[in-house]
């Protein structure tokens, strides 16, 4: 880019005066004595900054010296070229560099910037950070703005965990999942799964987990950097609020606040290891197809699938859970928690039943003739409607049966485990006793062992 402004700036006439030797052809032009370092110290300190962000992504001391110092340079180059702008009759913007090698270099060096024009540190998500660290972090100075994530929680060789009483962090994020196809283990049913972050494990279902503090790009992940991609509210790919036409925009304006980390499911490449050319990620993004097959997840607000930051509480059956509803909700719709208790439902078989006078509508919606709400919270109980688990013999073996598979025209047997679908449930002539069905879970044309499974 410097380059470039180098060779239209040095085609435009100027007017000759001897007196302000402003002439481009003049031995001694000062135009070109000021503009020529001006431009190559602006794009030198400008080089300098995108590799230190490169090399140092979550690091937050970085951009804010290099700012200032590009800010006064720029500031000071622009004023420079109005004032020879105000001179100037006409604009000559023949660019010369049409010789083969010139394009063959230019060429070999976009392909060779696509391996470190990393996202990540090229978009609004640094910035985001930093003015998330110094609104939470700014009480204790520069003291933890680099904690890494892994560190929040360790313990050293010999502690006792049990002295640790602080609670256990669980940073929610949405993997975004667009129209992924082919080997995709998602094959569209929706647009967003729910991913983990934590100071020992990060992962997904999909992806698998990865221990945070033994694979990279996660050991070098810090609690700011943690913490901003869970609140990425504005990115191409924004889970169950995914848009096509949104996603393109955003791409094209470099509109994100999202992440790309390393794909706990895919091995690194023993020569390149996590190098990717990122290019291929930026059409990725733009034609909205990020998958689970990539070397790159991309992850964003945890919001972008469930807002109220639940679901990896219920996952893990806690007895006490303190939900705090902050979502933006004018009109008291309980939408996220409508979210929840959906999902809670359909994908963990928990039911979430409010106690009698408890109904939060009623109680926390403010009424309409005072304005006010009667309690600032409510009470519900978690029932267990349904749950799934594996069959075994009397052996302790699972239980098995044959299932053809087509692949294309080829057909292949395969030996799948056989599950069970239990549904818990209040018999109404006896509220007090809780009870249950034992289904199968097969499919339609499968020989299943014979055994009297259904009963209650």
């Amino acid at each position: 880019a410097t380059y470039l402004i180098f060779k239209v700036v040095t085609s435009i006439p100027i007017f000759k005066n001897d007196d302000l030797l402003l002439d481009l052809n003049y031995p001694g032009n000062i135009v070109m004595d000021i503009l020529n370092p001006a431009l190559w110290a602006l794009g030198s300190v400008m080089l300098v900054h995108l590799l230190l962000n490169v090399a140092r992504i979550f690091d937050l001391g970085i951009s804010k010296t290099f700012t200032k110092i590009e800010t006064v340079i720029a500031v000071l180059l622009i004023a420079f070229l109005m004032v020879v702008g105000g001179v100037t009759y006409e604009m000559n913007t023949d660019w010369v560099g049409n010789q083969a090698w010139e394009m063959l270099l230019l060429a070999a060096g976009l392909l060779a910037a696509g391996f470190i024009l990393n996202p990540n540190a090229l978009s609004f998500h640094r910035y985001y950070r930093n003015q998330l660290a110094d609104a939470y972090l700014a009480h204790t100075g520069n003291r933890f703005k680099n904690l890494l994530l892994k560190d929040v929680f360790s313990f050293g060789k010999n502690e006792d965990r049990s002295r640790y009483l602080a609670p256990y962090p669980l940073i929610n994020t949405c993997l975004n999942l667009q129209n992924p196809g082919g080997k995709d283990k998602f094959k569209g049913a929706k647009a967003s799964d729910y991913f983990l972050l934590s100071p020992m494990y990060c992962g997904s279902k999909l992806s698998k987990y990865i221990k945070t503090g033994d694979t990279p790009g996660y050991r070098e992940m810090t609690l700011p950097a943690a913490l901003t991609i869970s609140a990425a509210a504005v990115n191409p790919g924004m889970g169950i609020y995914s848009s096509k036409m949104l996603s393109i925009l955003m791409t094209l304006f470099n509109a994100r606040l999202g992440f790309w980390v390393n794909n706990p499911d895919v091995k690194p490449s023993k020569i390149f290891g996590h190098l990717v050319w990122w290019p291929s990620y930026f059409f990725k993004e733009l034609l909205s197809n990020i998958g689970t097959t990539n070397r790159k997840l991309n992850i964003s607000d945890g919001g972008h699938i469930e807002n109220l930051a639940v679901y990896e509480l219920l996952r893990r059956q806690c007895r006490l859970i303190i939900a705090v509803d902050a979502g933006a909700d004018p009109k008291s719709s309980f939408a996220d928690l409508e979210n929840l208790a959906i999902r809670a439902r359909n994908e963990l078989g928990i039911e979430i039943r409010f106690r009698p006078d408890q109904d939060p509508v009623d109680i926390i919606r403010p009424r309409p003739s005072s304005g006010y709400a009667r309690k600032r919270f409510a009470i519900a109980d978690l029932l267990k409607i349904w749950e799934e688990f594996n069959i075994y013999n009397e052996k302790g073996e699972p239980v098995t049966f044959k299932k053809t598979v087509k692949t294309g025209k080829k057909e292949e047997v395969k030996t799948i485990k056989l599950e069970a679908l239990v549904n818990y449930f209040y018999h109404p002539s006896q509220p007090d006793l809780l009870k249950y069905r034992l289904d199968l879970k097969a499919e339609r044309g499968v020989d299943l062992p014979e055994a009297d499974y259904d009963r209650y």
